[in-house]
């Protein structure tokens, strides 16, 4: 360093022993600014597409530590939801349009789990007897849960009953998140919001309906007439008396050494004697319609996912076919009621409310 002839001797060694002091490339210095060269180097297109891809595995990331520690409830994914609507900066408008949602739908959880204990006795024998009758006559007076059973009983180590049971337990665990994903399509980047709410009509009228039916008609899964055989098959429980189980679920615990399932169920499903009307199927076949709305033709493809579902709760022994039916009898009246009761928006209302969600 050159003396400074303004500086007298003394000054000039306390400036180059502070100088030799401090490293010309501290590396946590040069670090953060190369990364910030790096980023106002960027294209605004390409740092929109990083803060928003950060933005969704950070969500990702929140949900799998959720799953981990927990279980997945309606709650985490509106805060991931929330996460993702931050990064992409348009929090106060998912805000307005998923609180709603998201609120009522953790409401009716919350309710279900105290249905069948304010409700008559839990059916048994009846709605046994109404399943036969609609499909004993093509199984030989059997049904198709137990007739499912039956088959998996006779064939124990079959590939075939290995892989379905993956399948079917794939889907059922997929209840909840389906919903929630076609959501969060519907909603997002849509001008007119009118989908999005039939959606959300449908999905939490058909789940506040199922539950008045869990209040006035408490009814046993086919796992619970299969468990009790003998004297006891057609007793209804005790009033209190809770029995829980994950039924064929149980199969794909063995397979993977955890039990997941029946941890889920004992955790989870507040409420073992809702069997009728049966909610993975008027939720699947939720899904499959708006799928198809909004997708037209190429949208035909999301029929599966119902008839996958359907096949899942007989072959895990937690519906009867009638319960299904009963389901999807639900759906189709509350959507048809949901289409003539909210209508698309005029054009200047839509405009009306891009401007009051931009500003």
């Amino acid at each position: 360093m050159d003396d400074d002839p303004s500086l007298n001797a003394t000054d000039q060694a306390t400036v180059s022993e502070t100088s030799s002091s401090i490293p010309s490339e501290a590396p946590g210095v040069l670090f953060i600014s190369r990364v910030l060269n790096w980023w106002q180097n960027l294209s605004p297109d390409k740092q929109t597409r990083i803060v928003r891809s950060s933005g969704v595995l950070i969500a990702v990331f929140y949900l799998l530590s959720m799953w981990f520690i927990a279980y997945l409830r309606p709650d985490h994914a509106f805060v991931a939801f929330l996460i993702i609507a931050v990064f992409f900066g348009d929090a106060r408008d998912f805000i307005k349009h998923w609180f709603p949602f998201i609120f009522l739908w953790i409401t009716y959880d919350m309710l279900r789990g105290i249905a069948y204990q304010i409700g008559p006795y839990v059916h048994v024998r009846d709605l046994y007897e109404m399943e036969r009758t609609l499909t004993g006559w093509f199984l030989n007076g059997n049904i198709p849960p137990f007739w499912f059973q039956e088959y998996k009983l006779s064939h124990p180590n079959s590939p075939i009953v290995a892989t379905l049971d993956i399948v079917a337990a794939l889907f059922y665990f997929n209840h909840f998140t389906m919903p929630l994903l076609l959501g969060w399509l519907l909603y997002w980047k849509q001008e007119d919001r009118t989908e999005y709410w039939r959606y959300v009509a449908t999905l939490l009228a058909t789940s506040y309906a199922a539950f008045l039916t869990f209040v006035l008609y408490p009814a046993a899964p086919p796992w619970y007439v299969w468990n009790n055989g003998g004297e006891l098959r057609f007793s209804p429980p005790p009033r209190g008396d809770v029995e829980i189980s994950a039924a064929g679920l149980l199969n794909f615990d063995q397979m993977t050494g955890f039990s997941f399932s029946q941890s889920v169920y004992q955790l989870f499903n507040a409420n073992p004697y809702a069997a009728v009307p049966s909610l993975h199927a008027g939720y699947s076949l939720i899904i499959a319609i708006f799928f198809i709305r909004k997708y037209g033709k190429k949208g035909t493809i999301a029929i599966l996912y119902p008839l996958g579902m359907w096949f899942s709760a007989m072959w895990l022994n937690h519906h009867y076919l009638i319960d299904l039916l009963w389901g999807a009898a639900y759906v189709v009246v509350i959507y048809s009621i949901v289409l003539r009761l909210i209508k698309p928006k005029s054009s200047s209302s839509q405009k009306e409310e891009i401007l009051n969600s931009s500003s």
